[in-house]
């Protein structure tokens, strides 16, 4: 895969003249990008290639494909008080992803667990928005 061209990634240089050892560049990958291990090259091989071409990338890792829907049904299920099974399905998918990808999810998870007291809080926010 072939994506870098002097046009859209000119070569940078700092105030001397000389090429920049600074050369940062943000890419940022979601939804089905980041949904499983297949898709692993789609963010694999842009990064190696700007690699290469002298940049220093900086990957920024937003939600996996359905999980901001997920995350939006689960707030308005806990305004309800029942958040829990969507909680459960979140987890899953991270889990998931994680056992595919051969790596820690509970480590990655950070001890997040379905048994966080997220309802008390939940219940605590309801209260207040009335």
């Amino acid at each position: 895969m072939h994506t870098i061209d002097t046009h859209s990634f000119p070569q940078r240089t700092d105030e001397t003249g000389s090429s920049s050892s600074k050369n940062w560049l943000v890419m940022k990958f979601g939804g089905t990008n980041v949904s499983s291990e297949a898709q692993s090259t789609t963010i694999r091989d842009p990064v190696r290639e700007r690699l290469a071409a002298g940049f220093r990338p900086v990957v920024v890792h937003s939600a996996l494909a359905t999980v901001s829907a997920t995350l939006e049904t689960m707030l308005n299920a806990a305004l309800a008080g029942s958040y829990q099974p969507k909680l459960e399905q979140a987890i899953a998918l991270h889990s998931d992803l994680a056992d595919t990808l051969g790596t820690d999810g509970e480590l990655i998870l950070g001890g997040f667990s379905p048994s966080w007291n997220s309802y008390s809080k939940m219940s605590e926010y309801k209260k207040n928005k009335r």
